[in-house]
């Protein structure tokens, strides 16, 4: 399924509408309740629910537009209702399941400032995948500079570091074939890239 960018736009408008509409209720608790309401309107579960939900489960269990909304939730829960410790818990289910929709053009292309965001609020927390996963929403949105951030990121990450490298090296291939002009527009120029690949193909080759 792809999102139509009209859609998204709409839901991102949305969701900004109903964020000035928590901000401006008098206590935690009637916010709370605002956005338990909007959970279990839009998401089909409660708020505790959201919070406890796998994000393999929800994969399974939920469409794209589901997760997405889902991961609105949990970006609005971390940024209002969780307590310090309990923020970084929401920010970084929110950004797997918005990670988890990287096959999506459109909505890369729209949610990459949110993902952006998300990884610099969760960022000690984000495991090796977790940083592959945003590169490929990154890649598939145009960002080519987050792509090499969260490759580089995720290069460093303890466990199976080898194969994340040669993954990352693939999507940077990947955007190798990208005219300059996109290449500029997305951050990372040509040489930039053509650093990068040598960079990540020499720390492939300490593995061998």
């Amino acid at each position: 399924m792809f999102f139509e960018k009209d859609y998204i736009l709409r839901v991102i408008e949305q969701i900004g509408d109903f964020f000035r509409r928590l901000t401006e209720l008098a206590s935690r608790a009637d916010q709370r309740a605002a956005l338990d309401r909007f959970c279990r309107e839009r998401c089909l579960c409660s708020l505790d629910g959201a919070r406890a939900l796998d994000t393999g489960t929800a994969a399974e269990l939920m469409n794209e537009t589901t997760r997405f909304l889902l991961s609105e939730v949990l970006y609005l829960d971390g940024m209002l209702l969780r307590a310090d410790e309990e923020k970084t818990r929401s920010y970084l289910k929110a950004l797997r399941l918005l990670s988890g929709l990287s096959g999506d053009g459109p909505l890369c292309m729209e949610r990459s400032p949110r993902l952006k965001e998300l990884a610099g609020l969760c960022r000690d927390e984000m495991t090796g995948e977790d940083h592959l996963a945003c590169a490929s929403f990154f890649m598939n949105g145009g960002r080519y500079d987050a792509m090499e951030d969260m490759i580089f990121f995720g290069a460093e990450c303890e466990g199976n570091t080898e194969d994340r490298i040669a993954r990352g090296l693939d999507m940077m291939y990947n955007a190798r074939v990208m005219p300059d002009e996109t290449l500029i527009l997305g951050g990372l120029p040509r040489e930039e890239l053509e650093s990068g690949i040598a960079e990540l193909t020499h720390m492939l080759e300490e593995y061998q």
